[in-house]
């Protein structure tokens, strides 16, 4: 799957799924509502990974990160995955940088991008 594809099938999971009620938070919109829709759309997808905040979450990927893509136990809201991202999927505006609180990539590729 491109990451064309899933942005696409995100979209259309997230248009097509009622917003649970009682959401107060930003936490809670995403842990309840945006990130069970990402990872349904990735959940049969071995190339797409989805990385998010960790919400005080302590468990990681084992044995590391970068082994767990391929050959271990990948953990989204990983908060070491989360530390790295900020490498890749961060911007910069208004003087200082702003790391999206949800990601997905493409395995294979080094950057994101758009096809």
């Amino acid at each position: 799957m491109s990451i064309n594809e899933f942005r696409d099938m995100l979209v259309l999971a997230l248009s097509s799924t009622p917003i649970p009620k009682k959401i107060r938070t930003e936490k809670e919109f995403e842990t309840r509502f945006v990130i069970p829709a990402a990872l349904q759309v990735s959940a049969h997808e071995m190339d797409i990974h989805v990385y998010s905040h960790p919400w005080n979450n302590k468990t990681r990927c084992q044995p590391d990160c970068q082994t767990a893509l391929g050959h271990g136990q990948t953990v989204v809201g990983c908060p070491r995955c989360w530390a790295e991202s900020k490498k890749w999927a961060s911007v910069l505006a208004f003087g200082t940088h702003h790391t999206f609180d949800l990601v997905a990539k493409v395995h294979q590729e080094k950057h994101l991008r758009s096809r």
